[in-house]
């Protein structure tokens, strides 16, 4: 089996592309930029790639399957959108059989976040075509979203919880993650959504992480009203924060969940919550 992975140097990306070798496949992987010199990933073709670039007949020769998972967060939908198409029509004309997009949890045809309005366009380009799509919860590892809050709550000693930390989160550790994007590989095409069955409150993750790390600190309830003010004031301050108004509109939209779990059926020894939270403490704690 022959992989390219576009946006291969992600938390996501390495992660596959790490198990993918591991496996004996052989992987391509694009990049907007590589290390000089080349170091990491031992991958079999480096493609140096921008989105809304060209991806050439060589780039993709011989491989099985395309994997998308690049996105540019300075950019804006459109640029986003006609990138990934461009590389999918690139592909198709390459003969790659295969072809697997990575969506989001918050892609919905009513998303109220930019980023979810992105990802369900390139849903519904990908599944009209007759291709895979994917929609993983939070990513839980060392690593990504997940690892970069992970570090903040392990040095906080007062931590915000909005709305006092009920709202559910859908999560998925990346080990499991990249385990049914394995069987995707030689599955059936659609749309499959990776994350845990059981949602999970905010103030339960952020108590699992301070467990997992031994660390203490003080919870303070912020009501919903105080955040949409605060974050609004810092958006026309240009002060940026761990999140912004847009990814708290798609929080609150999320508990209205549409998606079903597929997880079981495709990685079915899939991890407990605590456990997960466990080791990607513990990987940190390593580094």
């Amino acid at each position: 089996m022959t992989v390219l992975i576009t946006g291969v140097n992600g938390f996501i990306g390495a992660y596959l592309a790490r198990h993918w070798l591991s496996l004996g496949y052989t992987v391509y992987g694009a990049a907007r930029r590589w290390p000089d010199p080349p170091a990491g990933l031992p991958l079999h073709r480096r493609i140096t790639f921008d989105l809304g670039g060209e991806i050439r007949p060589e780039d993709l020769a011989g491989a099985d399957a395309v994997v998308h998972l690049a996105y540019d967060r300075k950019a804006g939908i459109e640029l986003n959108v006609e990138g990934v198409k461009g590389v999918f029509a690139a592909a198709m004309a390459a003969g790659v059989s295969r072809q697997i997009f990575v969506s989001s949890y918050s892609a919905r045809p009513d998303a109220l976040s930019e980023y979810g309005r992105l990802k369900y366009r390139l849903e519904t380009y990908f599944l009209e075509r007759g291709q895979t799509i994917v929609r993983p919860g939070l990513v839980i590892g060392n690593g990504g979203l997940f690892g970069r809050n992970m570090e903040q709550i392990l040095r906080m000693p007062l931590m915000p919880l909005l709305n006092a930390g009920n709202d559910l989160l859908p999560v998925v550790a990346v080990e499991d993650l990249v385990t049914a994007m394995t069987t995707l590989l030689q599955r059936q095409r659609g749309a499959y959504n990776l994350f845990n069955k059981g949602l999970i409150p905010m103030r339960q993750l952020v108590e699992a992480i301070n467990r997992a790390g031994h660390h203490r600190a003080v919870y303070l309830n912020i009501p919903l009203s105080w955040a949409i003010a605060g974050l609004s004031c810092a958006s026309k301050l240009g002060i940026r924060l761990p999140i912004d108004l847009d990814n708290l509109r798609a929080l609150q939209q999320n508990q209205q969940g549409i998606h079903a779990s597929d997880l079981e059926d495709l990685a079915p020894d899939c991890r407990s919550f605590e456990s997960m939270i466990e080791a990607a403490v513990a990987h940190r704690t390593r580094l």
